[in-house]
């Protein structure tokens, strides 16, 4: 076998004992490598592992002087290659727009200085928080009364790059039909309640936020974690009555709209709460029915690269996308709450969960230190990224619609090798597997899987999910798996990842016979309109199915056209779709038939702009119009 010595170093199957047929005993060509990026001049030349034979060999000075790192180098510059590596896989290369803007090593995930935990108010917490988050605001005292309530629980965010402070928090408890009245002083809420609200009903009496900090929109995030957590504890109604201060925010009332959350009106506030120059101000109630949620997952900033996934203004359109999206899914499924959570944050969560099953530290460690256990995500989380001090291999997996978007198969992902080879390849490593992926709802994908995992004898220890639902839940009691999850949602409705509704950045791929796959340019299909009309929203009115796929359009234009602008002015030339893979992870064109092309020379920006007029002109067709 041919290795390099930083090979044998710092592999993990060098590490293990030797046994019948492992590589300990293959005869080894070895290869002296320096790399002033790994900080050394040269690694150790420590061969006693190797019980066959050793060559040394070293390259001649003017090869040691090729490397991954300069030929994409170059490439990001457009430059000749062909002094560097074949001609004929420069044109390759270059015909297929690969490795441009591409790290050259898997990026290590790294947990966000964020807090989340679920906490009973002791008086060391509310003392902390009257001296912290609580300070100076209106109605202190009724906020604390109600935090040292009996059964009043909550959610606390810290922000562990300002010493963990607190950046917010929120309070809730269960009130029981027979209560309603106590809790709100008033028959008439009381009454409304009884009618509108069936089921385990919880009111949230507190949301708080500091926006001193850098967690993005921390009144989002806090209003997802306590909703996901009342979610899981089987609530089906919840009821927003802020305890202090009564009047809300246009930024609250706005942010609990977009989950699916009215206003109540017309309840006058009770007595014991009316203050003297106010005392006809309508009570603030809002309330969201929870039996089946939606579940809405932000993933646009994994989408993108760096450097444009760290920009202020592409993140501002991100957000503004997600917020729209969120308010035209309220639409769609009126009365209905809409759970949003950010993919950075499940990545969050997910990287303590996979450490803590591997025993392995959640920082990085020099030397490194590998658990026993190796990662294998096989969705579309954590791809091209590694877990702290765990062996992490991507399973790569696709969606494969036929032609007429009728039906789908999961296989391979484009140019990736078989899904039995890639399994053995993972069998291969001899170690128990964590796999793990951003949502486990009908199971496609590891429907596909299991029986290649057993077939090949892999030991599957754990599988981690990002968003668990009950039907993934007793899919995986089926199959005989352990599974784990940062939230579960046993009744989810119905599941959106962002991304996919945005064409030319996300999609699943189309199989069509006979057309040659670009390496760059995957034929795709967003399951939206003028593509295709969407038949897993067949209990949405079509005039609101409309309205979806409009705004999809609308926020994807967004998007591309300030990645247009800022590429511009970083590059000082034009974003077309033939360099779209420089801004974009894995971009996808959506299928439009055999015999088409693109002209790559394009603005992406342009082709979502002509579908959307595309589009306009359904709009007064029978069953679009209203």
């Amino acid at each position: 076998v041919v290795v390099g010595s930083d090979i044998i170093a710092n592999a993990s199957a060098y590490k293990k004992p030797p046994e019948s047929g492992s590589i300990h005993h293959f005869n080894h060509i070895v290869f002296l490598r320096s790399s002033a990026a790994e900080g050394t001049a040269e690694f150790d030349r420590d061969y006693s592992v190797i019980l066959g034979q050793v060559t040394e060999l070293r390259l001649p000075t003017h090869l040691e002087d090729i490397s991954s790192t300069r030929i994409r180098e170059n490439i990001d510059l457009n430059r000749d290659i062909s002094n560097l590596i074949d001609a004929v896989a420069q044109n390759y290369i270059y015909d297929n727009s690969l490795y441009l803007r591409e790290p050259q090593y898997k990026s290590i995930v790294m947990t966000k200085g964020i807090k989340i935990e679920k906490v009973a108010f002791g008086e060391d917490l509310i003392r902390e928080l009257t001296g912290t988050l609580l300070n100076g605001r209106k109605g202190v005292a009724e906020v604390v009364a109600y935090l040292k309530r009996k059964g009043t629980v909550g959610i606390v965010i810290r922000d562990g790059e300002k010493q963990n402070k607190i950046v917010g928090m929120s309070a809730f408890s269960k009130v029981e039909t027979a209560d309603l009245y106590q809790e709100f002083m008033s028959q008439a809420v009381a009454a409304y309640l009884r009618e509108a609200g069936t089921g385990k009903r919880v009111v949230i009496g507190a949301l708080y936020f500091d926006s001193d900090t850098n967690i993005r929109d921390p009144l989002q995030l806090l209003l997802s974690e306590t909703l996901f957590e009342c979610v899981k504890e089987d609530f089906t109604y919840a009821i927003y009555h802020p305890r202090g201060n009564k009047e809300i925010s246009h930024r609250m009332a706005e942010t609990l709209k977009r989950q699916g959350f009215k206003r109540v009106d017309g309840f006058k506030r009770a007595e014991s709460s009316r203050r003297a120059d106010d005392p006809a101000k309508d009570d603030v109630i809002f309330t969201v029915d929870m039996k089946f949620p939606v579940v809405v997952i932000q993933n646009m900033e994994s989408k993108i690269k760096y450097p444009f996934n760290q920009s202020e203004n592409i993140l501002r359109v991100i957000d503004r996308a997600h917020e729209n999206l969120q308010k035209t899914l309220t639409m769609m499924y009126p009365d209905t709450l809409i759970l949003s959570v950010n993919q950075e944050i499940i990545h969050h969560k997910l990287i303590g969960m996979i450490t803590a099953i591997n025993q392995v530290p959640v920082e990085p460690q020099t030397p490194r230190v590998l658990g026993d256990l190796m990662c294998v995500p096989f969705g579309q989380i954590l791809n091209g990224f590694a877990v702290p001090n765990t062996v992490t291999k991507t399973l790569h997996t696709e969606k494969y619609f036929d032609p007429g978007i009728r039906k789908f198969t999961i296989k391979e992902y484009p140019n990736y090798s078989k899904l039995i080879n890639q399994v053995r390849t993972i069998k291969s490593f001899d170690m128990g597997v964590i796999l793990v992926d951003d949502l486990l709802h009908k199971g496609y994908r590891i429907r596909e899987l299991d029986p290649l995992f057993k077939a090949e004898g892999v030991d599957i220890k754990k599988i981690v999910v990002g968003v668990l639902s009950g039907r993934g839940k007793d899919l995986m009691t089926v199959q005989g798996r352990d599974v784990t999850s940062a939230y579960f949602v046993p009744n989810m409705r119905v599941w959106f990842l962002e991304s996919v509704m945005y064409p030319y950045i996300g999609g699943d791929s189309v199989e069509r016979p006979g057309r040659e796959e670009n390496s760059g340019q995957f034929n795709s299909i967003n399951l939206i309109l003028p593509y295709v009309l969407p038949t897993f929203m067949n209990d949405v009115p079509r005039n609101r199915v409309y309205d979806f796929s409009m705004e999809s359009l609308k926020n994807a234009r967004e998007i591309l056209s300030e990645l247009e602008e800022e590429y511009k002015e970083l590059f000082q030339k034009n974003l077309t779709l033939k360099r779209l893979g420089e801004a974009i992870i894995s971009p996808r064109f959506p299928d439009i038939g055999s015999c088409m092309a693109y002209d790559l020379n394009l603005a992406p920006s342009i082709f979502v702009q002509n579908d959307i007029e595309r589009l306009a002109r359904l709009k007064d067709t029978s069953g679009f119009e209203r």
